[in-house]
């Protein structure tokens, strides 16, 4: 099993989705793929957090490519971290 962490604001969902893309073409071993995101736009406007129509489509990446189309481990789950300071 292959776990990924992706972690940042949505930004980088273009990235993640890259290194998905990449990936899953090169393996099929299950992949779980977590993603931490946060939403601080009080700082900066753009800095907000993956959406969940995001998630999904990474998760429809990952489970399009994997043979082994086993829900448990090929998902992409988000964890949003609340306000820490």
């Amino acid at each position: 099993m292959i776990n990924l962490l992706f972690s940042g604001n949505e930004k980088v969902f273009d990235g993640a989705l890259s290194e998905l893309i990449s990936i899953t073409n090169k393996t099929k071993e299950p992949i779980t793929c977590y993603i931490l995101t946060m939403d601080v736009s009080r700082i900066k406007k753009e800095y907000t957090a993956i959406n969940d129509e995001q998630v999904a489509f990474l998760n429809k990446v990952v489970q399009s490519k994997n043979k082994r189309k086993r829900s448990n481990k090929n998902r992409c789950n988000k964890f949003i971290w609340k306000r820490i300071w």
